[in-house]
């Protein structure tokens, strides 16, 4: 099913946004998904050992990756947002092809979301809830294809509504 959904949500996207749109998303999408992988240094993988082992365990080890999230979230955000930007008279440090250095910062504001949902689905892991682990993903990519659908029957889908609904689905 969640297959279905992610083929839909694909097709979806390229006829709305576009084939260079479609690329666009993709690439910001992914760069915010690598980013959290790389700044989380593997703390959220750590909760699928910790949470295991007791309540108190799991209280101090979330504790302590939320936290991580938020700060080094925040900051790689930031990091992002400054590399993106260009100098004067001299183009940006982090020049991705075929977006802009907003539509960059739009999609780097996602990591810290993406930090706290991959913690989220290892927590769903460690306790055994393969059920709600698959309905979190499913559920996620659920609400960003129907606001994406919902946005593009009343309006034009530009890539930078699409990068903001990302983050509504981050938040549902």
């Amino acid at each position: 099913l969640l297959a279905g959904v992610i083929v839909v949500g694909d097709v979806v996207l390229a006829r709305t946004l576009g084939a260079s749109g479609k690329g666009g998303f993709t690439l910001l999408v992914l760069l915010a998904q690598v980013a959290a992988l790389v700044v989380g240094l593997g703390l959220d993988r750590a909760l699928g050992v910790v949470i295991p082992r007791s309540r108190e365990a799991a209280r101090r080890g979330a504790a302590n990756v939320l936290v991580w999230t938020a700060v080094v979230g925040g900051l790689g955000t930031l990091v992002i947002a400054l590399l993106a930007q260009p100098g004067d008279g001299r183009s940006p440090f982090l020049a991705l092809p075929g977006v802009t250095p907003w539509q960059t910062v739009l999609g780097a504001l996602a990591l810290t979301g993406e930090m706290a949902f991959g913690m989220g689905l290892v927590a769903l892991l460690a306790r055994r809830r393969l059920v709600a682990y698959n309905a979190v993903r499913l559920v996620r990519r659920g609400s960003l294809i129907a606001t994406i659908v919902a946005v593009a029957l009343v309006s034009r889908l530009e890539l930078e509504a699409a990068l903001l609904l990302n983050l509504v689905s981050l938040a549902v």
